[in-house]
């Protein structure tokens, strides 16, 4: 994923293309049908990283360099849909002739070589300590053969708790675009807003955005999945229920479709929920299943991401379903006596809706956050290994997981007490717990490698891992410092893996990381620093 190419101390990444060299972008061979006409026009769209890496020089202090040609092939591959069994391997071949310097960048998918691309971008430098004026450095000879270690390699960013403007999402992007990360968990509403604009339901975000202006409307969605595509990167968009649906679910009874949902902004709500504000889908009334189903429909159209689908799940109050009486009878009337089978028949039902809402087909992956529900015994009596992958959130020493991958169900790691990068910003109410524990160094994040004491028969079943920004205490300006270069160690992680846990004594991690946080910055991503400027300009001096 990162490279520790050639004196990284002197590495950096700056902003215009060297003027007179010339670029050019083929397919290999030109016009081929290796890459189908119609997507070629993603690689020219990619391919502004490299363009855009080092300053205008005069003529007098330009490298030996006249031409620099890229050539591409993408193997047999024609659509631009990332799905679990997507092949993300690259080679890139780096030679010189002449003056002609010339990259060959082969894969199996549109976006094996799109990370190759991402690679040879971070292969291209501007060292300002070379002569008088500084010099483009330019790796003249490499051969690399790459390829991640997990399938999904996810971050998730919340725009429930707090809203964050299209740009700055775009800027989330970028990052994971420039450490290959390949899948965007959007947790769009949560119980205290609602923002998004749907066209089917606009009472949505009427009753549930923090203002007219903090929504995203089926437009912004789609450009943010058309600006995600050509980056690498899936949008799986989650809405999730039934606990976490409040903002948004009020207008029911006024519409005459009767209470969507209960408990909404209940005191004191630390009885029936979470944190503020309360709410959650009444699990009786079908209005609230049609209209989830028909929020689906519409995302699934909108991001065209149909074998992975999050449907939430996690902390649902029992006790909030237990105070309505209407409830209590229509669990009478199925002989139901525990509300674990309750909550399960919101998940059997919502199942259903969706798989209407996707053509009527079955998704290849039906996402749920770990809950009791997802513990034995319930887990077997209630959900198919088949179908559903359990996001596994839970402290890493709990069973939690190792309970999972023995019942054969596929997981996505998300540990608390590693991989959650909200955390360590201290308490924001003073009722109940309101911290998720200490600040996770990247070093905790890049040393979680928990796969590594799961049984050899078990592995293939973890999808692979997600990091997550909560947004209680995270806003639009401190969003990218608190996940950078964070979420590089993470990505270097799912995608490397390599098998060190000494990160006190590992200089190379260090190294790496240092260079990263420059190409970030270099591409406006905002990040927090790893440790003095004079420890990446003196390597091997601060360890």
């Amino acid at each position: 994923m990162l490279h520790d190419n050639a004196r990284p101390h002197v590495a950096k990444p700056v902003k215009k293309y060297l003027e007179g060299v010339k670029w050019e972008i083929l397919p290999n061979p030109p016009y081929s049908p290796d890459i189908a006409p119609s997507n070629f026009h993603l690689f020219h769209s990619r391919h502004g990283n490299i363009r855009s890496l080092v300053k205008v020089l005069n003529a007098k202090s330009r490298s030996g360099i006249d031409s620099f040609i890229v050539y591409l092939s993408a193997g047999n591959a024609r659509g631009t849909t990332l799905t679990l069994d997507t092949d993300e391997s690259y080679k890139l071949e780096l030679t010189s002739k002449g003056k002609i310097l010339e990259a060959r960048i082969t894969g199996r998918s549109y976006f094996g070589v799109r990370h190759g691309l991402e690679t040879l971008s971070q292969l291209i430098w501007w060292d300002e300590a070379a002569g008088k004026q500084g010099a483009l450095r330019v790796l003249t000879r490499a051969s690399i053969e790459d390829k991640p270690a997990f399938s999904y390699r996810g971050l998730l960013v919340d725009t429930g708790r707090q809203f964050f403007p299209v740009e700055e999402l775009k800027r989330v992007i970028d990052g994971m675009a420039a450490t290959k990360l390949n899948t965007l968990h959007w947790h769009l509403t949560d119980s205290q807003s609602f923002p998004f604009d749907s066209a089917q339901f606009p009472e949505m975000a009427r009753w549930g955005a923090y203002s007219g202006d903090h929504i995203y409307t089926p437009e912004d969605v789609k450009d943010l999945v058309d600006y995600a595509r050509i980056r690498g990167v899936r949008i799986v968009v989650e809405i999730d229920s039934p606990a976490h649906a409040g903002a948004g679910w009020q207008w029911g009874t006024e519409h005459g479709f009767g209470e969507l949902a209960l408990c909404v902004d209940q005191q004191p709500w630390s009885s029936y929920c979470g944190e503020p504000n309360c709410g959650q889908l009444n699990p009786i009334n079908e209005h609230s299943y049609r209209i989830l189903e028909g929020l689906y429909r519409e995302l699934l159209d909108l991001t065209e991401v149909r074998d992975l689908v999050h449907l939430g799940g996690d902390e649902v109050n029992l006790e909030c379903w237990a105070q309505y009486g209407n409830i209590t009878l229509a669990m009478q009337a199925q002989n139901m006596t525990d509300y674990h089978a309750l909550w399960a028949e919101f998940e059997t039902k919502m199942l259903q809706r969706l798989i209407r809402a996707n053509h009527d087909k079955v998704p290849k992956a039906v996402i749920l956050w770990s809950s009791p529900l997802t513990k034995r015994p319930y887990i077997m009596m209630y959900f198919d290994p088949k179908i559903h992958v359990i996001q596994s959130w839970g402290g890493s020493n709990w069973p939690e997981t190792p309970d999972l991958l023995e019942d054969g169900f596929r997981v996505i790691l998300s540990h608390v007490d590693a991989w959650y990068l909200d955390c360590g910003f201290g308490k924001w109410r003073e009722v109940g717990e309101a911290a998720c524990g200490e600040y996770r160094t990247w070093q905790t994040v890049y040393n979680h490698r928990p796969w590594k004491d799961y049984p050899p028969q078990q592995q293939p079943l973890v999808l692979g891992g997600e990091a997550a920004i909560w947004s209680e205490q995270t806003g639009q300006s401190s969003l990218g410092p608190r996940l950078w270069p964070r979420a590089s160690a993470f990505a270097e992680r799912l995608w490397s893996d390599l098998s060190t846990n000494s990160y006190s004594t590992d200089e190379n991690v260090y190294t790496r990381l240092s260079v990263h946080v420059e190409v970030l910055n270099s591409r406006g991503i905002k990040t927090e620093s790893m440790w003095p400027q004079w420890c990446s300009q003196n390597p091997g001096k601060c360890l």
